[in-house]
């Protein structure tokens, strides 16, 4: 099998056996590990992605890093209960939307229908699903996808209510009217955290522009004609129309310059970088910024609306420098946060000159109509005409530009919402202290930065398909009502009336168990049965002692008539009222028929709201008439007590719909909440928030619908501000959402059994989007930080570092790359490469790299075993060998180093290390030295018992070094485990991590030992590869200087293939004898006798003849016949090698035969090769 269908192998066995479920429950809340630790849960927090997006190469990236660490942690034997979730929120939906319709603007959106744009944007976000969770299947990425958190979910919305009221009622959320980035395509704000996603480097040009000096009021000029301008520079010439201000630093020195007999006012500093030299006349008399103070200009443009006494003057302020431009600062205090101030501070005219969406209004009657930095070119040339541009400068520089549509964003004056982080700057900081951050540079990096520099989050958005804020506000006196919860929404909302419900008493039709909504004309086959009779009258004596109702409201079906009746008489004959809209639910076919029937046609009940029976209607349709009726009592009734008579099904989702259940809800609370025959309850009205579809929505437009009475004003009416609030702010609150916080699962938070997340990880730009937004939130709730340990990835480029995207060609999709090396080499190449903050070229060579190098070389380790030992099985410790072999000592000790380091690196969240560790033992230690060395115990052994240590520690390694690389690389690593262990239905995961004693003294010195021997043979074989020498030709003798053990030169010896080891310090000086690099410590004689000679030729025939036997497939216990053909010279000498060779080769003859000259024959393998570096040699082969 190649390795992808292994993976698949591997995937069949994990659903089957439910292998994931059972990792989880397998660690119990309060287990002790076999080494005596007590484990309970490891929290993992899961980012959310939005699936109407495509996964991408990144995402494997920051899957993988997630499921290495839960997975590591599970076989530690920690409990982790890890859940999917999904981010389905946001602009990101909502332009899918826009673009499939051909919608361009809000004002579209809008004519189209919010309800069904609303609508259309939820059925989106599941587009990609099937992709998301095949990924998720396919590269071995366990997270409890069947239950997830998804952030439209009302109960995930209530939650955010709540938090939001927190905020209010901490003194956090408020209404202000400042300068935001807002996107003019969008049509709305973005918060500091969004803005950060969408920084560009950019070239534009910006101008130094000319305001010409009123009536020279500093007596500058000579000539009366010269004309006086103060210089000032902008990077947004769009702005321009809407200066009011000039802004001049109070003790900057500025300067008068003459040019061409003009003269011009600028920061003396800044004289040299603005004019050419020689090219003008520099004044003596300079200003101090003060002394400009005051001064007034003529404005760039005609606009009434900006003018007034304390517009077009210069004025100062702490925001001007000296590090670019003039040094005076043109001031638009609509578009920036600093020229708003200034306009706060001086009672600057507040207008726009440029709509929402970014285009100039009928102010700038020049431009109006034009998207502001389309007509920057002619506002340019309109200023040229008129004197008032100085000069065109192209200027590189970072501009934000939205982060979701692309569109340059403008700095805009609007009403916001906003959170005051600033208040909370102590908090954040103290909180982020206790956060493990890997890399640690991002600790006080980047995201340290980025909190010491907090701003307060731009809250509110303008738009469609997100959180409604929970905001309502006052028509008449702007009295304001946040509602945190369906409960706050109930008190809000309570009706005028108070209402009792009864379920007609138990009948004749509930007798035989027959479902009736119809009824041609009333009849005693229809009434209440003597038991009936009596629930109900027991019902009627306890609603008097209620004090009564008015009147009564019933069913017209003949059991629920009879139960008014019985009611209204014990009552002193209470009017009754009789309406359609509360009869039984239409039953459609089942008409008349078996109740269970009806109920069979349903998988369960929650399809009862969605699946309509022919004829009939559904749930949902149910709660739509049951939920009119009640608004329309409400409406036409005030201060009135109210019974309603209905039946089971209409009375269990009418009190659902007035306790504002969802589907999900009502159908969980069926068995407590649907009411027995007879059965009496008090209800109170209350409106909420319910779609067309029946089902419980906070979203808009359902939620602007619902309207109350202020609390604080006889007339006014509450209504919902229109906005919604920051997407960023639903993924951010997932720790508490997910558990519907604190209306349920209160425990897991407070008692942090579920909270903060012991691990997360993302990409770096989370640190100022996911990452900030969870740890702003807990911060606001007093429970900071949210999270202990968080991996920041780096972002994933192509091979040549650009960004990958459709427009270039290099997406890479991970699916192929799975059917071409398998996902194991995927997660091995992100593991390894390099440091997890790093940013990664992303290389198809690389992967196949890695495929070749690690991945094959454990498999290629497995397949030897099974080789030569297919019936080993690997024994549960190693003590078990009763080995004395040193190789076999060795790699035990090594293997114990290993896991010491990969748990001491994966401790500390350091995957490249452990990985790198893992790497290196099977590469270097497991396949290049234990079972290269070992190779002969296994093919040629003659002593059973040292073929068996051989096979049983080769066995016991490969099942450890599988326990260790299973949470990296969990394919490959359950294979082979499963195989060493002879063992297929139990899985690696499963098991507990390998943890080990330390080294002995013994193994340390082993290990020390072993590595003298390994840099003597590395100098060995440079010698020989300095002096052409091939590995396979003998040679006579190896020297060095220190003594070792017998068994350490033995392995040396077959290293290096010489006759012996002897002392360096002994040998007397010979042409022969190589020094290593000048080290006459260590040498080798590279003398080759005739003896070493044909030594080396036969070595080099049984390689060519093996090599025969791997092209044609051979098992090791196939037998061959050999046919050679040799030069004269070399036949007596070959004779005495033949037993050797048939013993190397499996072969039972050999034989010498004119091979060369043979034409017409045939072998199943024939090779041809140098012998003595000169005769042409030819040998075949045949199986037998």
């Amino acid at each position: 099998m190649n390795i992808a269908d292994i993976e698949k192998q591997i995937l069949k066995f994990w659903k089957e056996s439910n292998a994931f479920k059972r990792s989880v429950e397998r660690r119990s809340k309060t287990r002790t590990s076999t080494n005596g630790q007590h484990k309970g849960s490891f929290v993992f927090y899961e980012g959310p992605p939005t699936a109407n997006g495509k996964p991408g190469i990144h995402h494997v990236e920051a899957r993988s890093f997630k499921d290495i660490i839960c997975r590591y942690k599970t076989m530690q034997g920690f409990r982790v209960e890890r859940r999917g979730g999904w981010d389905t929120h946001g602009l990101p939906v909502e332009l899918e939307i826009e673009k499939a319709l051909g919608i361009n603007n809000k004002k579209e959106i809008e004519q189209y229908g919010v309800a069904k744009f609303n609508k259309k944007c939820k059925e989106s976000v599941w587009r990609y699903k099937k992709e998301w969770e095949n990924l998720t299947e396919r590269m071995g990425f366990w997270i409890d996808m069947e239950n997830p958190y998804i952030t439209y979910d009302p109960l995930y919305m209530e939650t955010l209510w709540w938090i939001i009221k927190q905020i209010y009622e901490m003194g956090l959320l408020y209404e202000g009217h400042k300068v935001i980035p807002r996107c003019p395509r969008c049509g709305t704000g973005l918060s500091s955290h969004e803005v950060a996603q969408g920084y560009q480097t950019i070239t534009e040009n910006s101008v130094i522009v000319k305001f010409p000096v009123i009536n020279d009021q500093l007596s500058i000029r000579q000539e009366k004609k010269s004309q006086i301008f103060f210089l000032a520079w902008t990077t947004t010439p769009w702005t321009l129309p809407g200066n009011v201000a000039l802004a001049v630093g109070e003790n900057i020195e500025y300067a008068v310059v003459e040019q061409n007999g003009e003269y011009y006012i600028l920061a003396k500093e800044l004289v040299e970088r603005v004019f050419e030299p020689k090219t003008y006349n520099l004044k003596p008399k300079t200003y101090k910024g003060s002394d400009l103070v005051g001064v007034e200009y003529k404005p760039l443009f005609d606009i009434k609306e900006l003018k007034s006494d304390n517009s077009y003057k210069v004025y100062s302020a702490d925001f001007v420098t000296t590090e670019e431009g003039t040094g005076i600062v043109h001031t638009a205090v609509m578009y920036g946060e600093d020229d708003y101030q200034l306009g706060d501070k001086f009672d600057l005219p507040k207008h726009h000159t440029v709509n929402e969406n970014g285009h100039f209004n009928r102010l700038v009657a020049e431009f109006e109509g034009q998207f502001v930095k389309d007509a920057e070119p002619a506002i340019v040339e309109f200023l040229k005409v008129k004197n008032q541009l100085y000069k065109v400068l192209p200027h590189k520089h970072t501009y934000p530009f939205c982060w979701r549509c692309g569109t340059p964003l403008l700095y805009y004056a609007m009403d916001s919402w906003f959170i005051a982080m600033s208040k909370l700057q102590k908090q954040l900081i103290d909180a982020n202290k206790k956060i493990n951050w890997v890399p640690e540079y991002i600790k006080e990096g980047r995201f340290g930065e980025w909190l010491r520099e907090i701003k307060d989050w731009a809250f509110s958005r303008s738009r469609y398909w997100g959180t409604p804020l929970p905001v309502w506000k006052c028509s008449d006196c702007q009295n304001l009502e946040v509602v945190g919860s369906r409960e706050d929404l109930a008190k809000v909302t309570k009706g005028r009336n108070e209402y009792f419900i009864l379920r007609h008493g138990f009948s004749k039709r509930n007798h035989h168990n027959i479902l009736s909504c119809v009824e041609k004309k009333e009849s005693k086959a229809f009434g209440l049965m003597p038991q009936g009779i009596k629930e109900v009258e027991n019902s009627a004596q306890k609603l008097k002692k209620l004090g009564g109702v008015d009147f009564i409201i019933s069913s017209p079906l003949t059991r629920t008539k009879q139960t008014a009746k019985i009611v209204a008489e014990h009552l002193g004959g209470v009017d009754i009222k009789y309406s359609e809209d509360i009869i039984e639910i239409k039953a459609g076919i089942f008409e008349g028929k078996n109740v269970q029937d009806y109920r069979d046609y349903f998988s369960d009940t929650k399809e009862r709201f969605i699946k309509k029976v022919p004829g009939g209607e559904t749930l949902s349709e149910m709660r739509k008439r049951m939920t009119k009726f009640a608004d329309d009592l409400e409406k036409k009734y005030n201060g009135k007590r109210i019974l309603i008579v209905s039946h089971g099904d209409p009375i269990w989702i009418l009190e659902s719909a007035m306790l504002g259940l969802s589907v999900d809800e009502t159908v969980k609370r069926e068995g407590e909440n649907y009411p027995h025959t007879g059965q009496l309850r008090h209800i109170q009205y209350a409106k909420f928030p319910y779609n067309k579809e029946g089902e419980l929505d906070f979203h808009r437009p359902f939620v602007d619908e619902i309207k109350f009475s202020c609390e604080k004003c006889p007339n006014g009416q509450m209504e919902r501000v229109k906005d919604l609030v920051d997407v960023w702010f639903d993924s951010g609150a997932m720790p508490f959402a997910q558990e519907h916080y604190p209306f349920e699962n209160k425990a897991k938070i407070d008692k942090k059994t579920y909270y903060p997340a012991d691990y997360i990880s993302e990409a770096i730009d989370q640190t100022r989007g996911w990452f900030y937004t969870m740890h702003a939130i807990s911060a606001i709730l007093g429970k900071a930080p949210s999270y202990k340990n968080v991996i920041s990835l780096g972002h994933v480029l192509d091979a040549k570092g650009q960004k990958m995207s459709k427009s270039m060609g290099n997406i890479i999709d991970s699916q192929e790359l799975a059917e071409k090396y398998g996902m194991d080499a995927v997660r091995w190449y992100f593991f390894t490469v390099n440091n997890p903050g790093a940013v990664k070229r992303f290389s198809e060579q690389d992967v196949k790299e890695k495929l070749q190098r690690f991945i094959s070389t454990l498999l290629n380790s497995y397949t030897f075993l099974n080789t030569y030992s297919p019936k080993t099985k690997a024994p549960i410790k190693f003590s078990h060998i009763k080995t004395n072999n040193l190789l076999d000592k060795w790699i035990n000790a090594k293997l114990k180093f290993l896991a010491k380091q990969v748990t001491a690196a994966l401790d500390i969240y350091n995957i490249m290390d452990a990985s790198r560790a893992i790497d290196k033992f099977v590469l270097e230690d497991l396949s290049n030295w234990y079972v290269r060395r070992s190779r002969e115990r296994f093919q040629k052994s003659e002593n059973k018992n040292d073929k068996n240590n051989a096979a049983q520690t080769l066995a016991f390694v490969l099942s450890e070094v599988c326990k260790l690389s299973a949470p990296f690389v969990p394919f490959i690593s359950e294979y082979i485990w499963q195989k060493v262990n002879r063992i297929d239905k139990k899985s690696v995961h499963w098991e507990d991590f390998p943890s080990y004693t330390n080294v002995t003294k013994q193994e340390k010195e082993i290990m020390d030992l072993m590595q003298k021997v390994q840099s003597w043979a590395q100098a060995g074989l440079s010698i020989r590869s300095d002096n052409s020498i091939k590995v396979r030709q003998p040679l006579n003798a190896f020297a060095v200087s220190e003594k070792s053990p017998v068994e350490y030169k033995e392995i040396l010896k077959d290293e290096l293939n010489v006759k012996e080891i002897v002392n360096s310090k002994n040998l007397k000086a010979d042409k022969n004898w190589k020094a290593f690099k000048d080290d006459k410590k260590i040498l080798l004689n590279t003398k080759i006798t005739e003896d070493l000679q044909i030594e080396g030729n036969i070595r080099e025939l049984v390689r060519n003849i093996q090599k025969m036997r791997k092209t044609l497939g051979l098992h090791p216990n196939d037998k061959i016949k050999i046919k050679y053909s040799l030069p004269q010279y070399a036949y007596e000498k070959l004779k005495k090698w033949e037993k050797r060779i048939i013993q190397d080769t499996n072969a039972i003859k050999i034989s010498e035969e004119k091979i060369l000259s043979e034409h017409g024959k045939t072998y199943d393998a024939k090779i041809e090769f140098e012998w003595d570096n000169k005769n042409k040699v030819a040998v075949a082969i045949d199986k037998v």
